[in-house]
């Protein structure tokens, strides 16, 4: 396999990925206005992990679905910086120690998952 047949590899699964991602949310649009069950934000934005967050934006915008929704939003656009600073440091070679400082800053702005309090022993008697 020579270095174009994977780049037209790459291209096609990136295509493939996101018009799944656009469809994922198109079909998760018309599921919440008619009131059925969802597709889960999980799901949306591990589609927009594994490469279609250029679909996902675009669905987002002109679907508008989920723009004012938090953490979603958010998490989608870190993961747009995630990919467009790889991509940047596989086709400009120059840029790759640029792309670890973005990594390690997002990944330092992230916070991390609280772990939920535990609850209260319970009292029995006056007062309780």
């Amino acid at each position: 396999m020579t270095a174009g047949d994977l780049t037209l590899l790459v291209l096609l699964y990136l295509a493939v990925i996101n018009a799944v991602a656009y469809a994922a949310f198109a079909l998760d649009k018309e599921r919440a206005r008619n009131n059925d069950w969802r597709i889960s934000e999980a799901t949306l934005l591990a589609t927009a992990l594994a490469g279609g967050s250029l679909g996902t934006k675009l669905a987002q915008q002109r679907l508008r679905h989920k723009t004012r929704k938090e953490p979603f939003r958010s998490v989608l656009n870190v993961i747009c910086l995630m990919q467009a600073a790889a991509l940047a440091s596989l086709f400009f070679p120059g840029p790759r120690a640029a792309a670890v400082t973005v990594f390690k800053a997002i990944a330092a702005s992230v916070p991390a998952a609280a772990e939920p309090e535990k609850p209260l022993p319970r009292r029995f008697g006056p007062g309780s």
